[in-house]
């Protein structure tokens, strides 16, 4: 007895979606005129797409090839790097490389993006001192290019850089996120000077 509802809960299902999408009404009516016929076009023309074109989806179905496969990204961004040699693409392969505890691969790369116009950049500088901290050289990491001036002022700067890129990418403003933000530049302050 409760299949034969199943039909009709899912009619009135699509209905609903339909209506809260506002979707045009001839869906509607071929969902009520042609039950099954229209119920599985609807969801071929109108969900389908949607649900492949989600961001979620996106992310999830990387997440999922970066654990089956962790190096295809590598490889992706091998190929972006031999196509168009930025320092962008360069810094993009060594982060990829670094969450892959590949950081012989990443040291190398970071320390060619530090030439000419981005010789001070801390984003890159950040990078090359987690690369260089995680290989167990923490004394290169001092001594790194703009490092080596002031370690805590160039940490600290580094991870302030960091952190108001990824406030503002995500949270749409850096102005709630100060408070952590200086919080983790005094505590990388602290780290550096211990050492």
């Amino acid at each position: 007895m409760i299949f034969a509802l199943v039909p009709y809960i899912l009619q009135l299902v699509l209905i609903i979606h339909c209506i809260k999408t506002n979707k045009p009404f001839y869906w509607i009516y071929l969902i009520i005129f042609i039950p099954y016929v229209g119920g599985v076009a609807y969801l071929l023309v109108e969900l389908l797409p949607a649900l492949l074109n989600s961001r979620q989806l996106r992310q999830t179905g990387q997440s999922i090839v970066r654990t089956f496969n962790p190096s295809h990204e590598i490889k992706r961004l091998q190929e972006q790097l031999e196509n168009q040699d930025t320092v962008s693409n360069r810094t993009a392969l060594a982060q990829a490389y670094i969450e892959a505890q590949q950081y012989d691969k990443a040291v190398p790369l970071l320390q060619s993006c530090l030439t000419g116009p981005f010789a001070d950049d801390r984003a890159t500088l950040f990078l090359l001192a987690r690369a260089l901290f995680a290989d167990g050289q923490g004394t290169a990491a001092q001594g790194s290019s703009g490092v080596r001036r002031n370690p805590a002022k160039a940490a600290a700067k580094a991870s302030l850089f960091v952190d108001r890129r990824k406030t503002v990418r995500f949270a749409g403003t850096f102005l709630p996120c100060r408070k952590a933000a200086s919080r983790r530049v005094r505590f990388a302050v602290e780290r550096i000077e211990k050492l």
